[in-house]
């Protein structure tokens, strides 16, 4: 996770090294000869990292080097090292990304409305430059449910899922049995947010449906899986695959260090199986089999249309052709595979917990080597 204040790093230090005593016995010399042994072969490697990624533990790693741990200070690097910033806005900007996408012909979901005050278009999409004509739609003849996120946003923040409309509230029903006064709602979308750029825009989306194979494993929201791909002049490969599954009444499947509570699901590229699933971040993860709502049994679970979502992201990563190092988030409907989003950065940590092995493997190491920006 992002560095500390001095204090507070080491408060949380002297826990995490306690912490690990009484798990494994390992005295704070053994564990401090251990941390030095991976600052030394490790790139970029943090103390904290040791703690995160449970590295005094087998458990994390298994059969495989612990040195290929990707820690919070490899999130960008390997961003920066590989993919020109000029094109990295071709993603962050959801509408230019939607754009692509759906020119090239690839699944996205359908787009009903987009609020942008300075006038931007997007193919049929009803556009709204004023508050007011937004509202006349909200409280009109928008087409419920809907899902609302930012233009330019980031891990979730200020995304709405909108059932529908109390006339007699003036409210927006949303999925968490909330009624947000539409007034305040209106007022508060260009209002500055967490990860989100202020004035951007909001996108006002169709709700997708979950495909029946997942339902009764993880329920009705969308848990999208994250698949990472390497793209370069030799080809497209997929290179690791998370399945982000949402628990609670949480309406997106992000991560955000084990604190929203959902899990994360490492996912065999070559079958779409269930390999294994992990709750929690650090010191507090832990390792599951089943869903703690459903009670469905997770690992061994095939996720369906897997061949579908490898031949999108595929096809899809020639769409950015200098973005060789790219995320991305797929849905699994009764429509097929859609796009939700690709990301640059990508949370990288997210498919190293599910899946107990640290992804800057030699595989990543000597694509990096060949690609590295000068």
């Amino acid at each position: 996770m992002a560095a500390l204040p001095g204090w507070r790093y080491a408060s949380e230090l002297f826990r995490n090294l306690a912490a690990v005593r009484a798990q494994t016995g390992k005295s704070w010399s053994h564990q401090a000869r251990e941390i030095l042994s991976l600052k030394m072969r490790a790139t970029h490697f943090g103390i904290s990292d040791y703690f995160d990624f449970r590295l005094f533990s087998d458990e994390f790693t298994g059969r495989y080097p612990k040195e290929h741990v990707a820690g919070w200070r490899m999130l960008h690097w390997i961003d920066d090292q590989l993919n020109p910033p000029a094109w990295r806005n071709l993603v962050f900007d959801k509408l230019c990304m939607y754009s692509l996408l759906k020119a090239g012909g690839l699944p996205i979901p359908r787009l009903h409305g987009l609020y942008e005050r300075h006038g931007r278009h997007f193919f049929d999409t009803r556009d709204f430059a004023l508050l007011d004509a937004l509202g006349s739609w909200l409280r009109g003849p928008a087409p419920y449910p809907l899902f609302a996120k930012p233009v330019y946003g980031d891990v979730g923040s200020g995304d709405f899922a909108l059932l529908g409309y109390d006339a007699a509230a003036d409210a927006l029903l949303t999925a968490a049995g909330e009624r947000l006064p539409l007034v305040g709602f209106l007022a508060g979308l260009d209002a500055p947010r967490k990860y989100v750029k202020a004035g951007s825009g909001y996108l006002f989306q169709e709700q997708l449906s979950q495909h029946g194979a997942l339902r009764h494993l993880s329920g009705p929201a969308i848990s999208s899986v994250r698949v990472v791909v390497l793209s370069d002049e030799t080809g497209v490969r997929p290179f690791r695959a998370v399945w982000k599954v949402i628990t609670g009444h949480n309406i997106t499947d992000n991560y955000s260090w084990g604190e929203a509570g959902n899990l994360l699901a490492a996912v065999d590229l070559d079958t779409g199986q269930v390999e294994r699933v992990v709750r929690g971040y650090g010191m507090h993860q832990e390792v599951l089999t089943r869903h703690p709502d459903t009670g469905a049994e997770l690992v061994g679970a095939i996720l369906p249309d897997w061949k579908d979502v490898l031949e999108l992201v595929t096809h899809g990563a020639h769409l950015f052709p200098m973005l060789p190092f790219q995320h991305w988030d797929i849905a699994l409907t009764e429509r097929g595979p859609i796009v939700l989003e690709v990301n640059v950065t990508g949370s990288t940590y997210i498919l190293q917990y599910a899946s107990g092995r640290g992804m800057y493997d030699e595989q990543l190491q000597a694509f990096v080597a060949r690609h590295a920006r000068k």
